[in-house]
This record gives structure tokens, sequence and C-alpha cells, in this order.
């Protein structure tokens, strides 16, 4: 049986998070998908002196884990966009994952964009 791939999907556009803050990005259904994947494209502000780390959460659409799924700590290099992406096999996940951004920055916002997608038989 042939791969389909469904997205990519906006999760979140030129979000800003604040220096040392959390901010969930979205969520977003599973649904049948045996593998999901995330787009990050983040933008430092030159005085940035530190990075930004993802948890990602699965749940019910209500209810989510308190414990991230899955974590990624996101290249850094002040006054640039750094952009990632991740593959995940989420075979046997129920339900949604929601995405979190962190900025692990004291003093400065930084500004982050996530797409996402899934892909099944």
């Amino acid at each position: 049986m042939a791969w389909r791939k469904e997205g990519p999907v906006g999760i979140a556009d030129d979000v800003t998070v604040n220096a040392g803050a959390s901010q969930v990005l979205g969520d977003f259904p599973i649904g049948d998908a045996e593998v999901v994947g995330f787009r990050f494209e983040v933008t430092y502000d030159a005085a940035a002196s530190a990075g930004c780390t993802i948890n990602v959460y699965a749940g019910d659409g209500q209810d989510f884990d308190t414990e991230p799924l899955f974590t990624y700590a996101l290249g850094f290099e002040a006054g640039a966009t750094v952009k990632e992406t991740h593959q995940e096999d989420v075979r046997g996940i129920p339900g949604f994952l929601r995405i979190e951004a962190v900025n692990n920055d004291g003093s400065v916002a930084l500004t982050i964009t996530c797409k996402a997608w899934r892909a099944g038989r």
C-alpha cells in the first residue's frame, strides 16, 4: 500500500515567545498516522544568549500529559533564523499532540513558526 501524506498544516505563524517564557503553539490531530513531522523556524534577537526548546505532549484534545512525549533543543544563533525539521513514529499514540515552545533566554523574546504533517498507509 502506498504512503499518503497530509499537510503541511500551519500550527503557529510568527508567534512571539517572551523572554524566559513558554507558549503553547497549538494542537495537531494524529488521526491514523504512522509518522508525524514538524518544521520549526525560530528567529532569535541579536542580543539573545540562549535558544529554544520544543516540548510535544500527547493527549485527547482536552487533557494532555504533564511530561513531554518528545523534546527538541533547537539550534541557536543570535540574530539569525534557524530552521529545523523533526519526524517521529506515532503508531499507537491516539489523539492529539500539543506543541509548546520554551524560550531559554531570560532577556529577549523570540519568534517561531511551526508547521506539521502526518503520513501513513
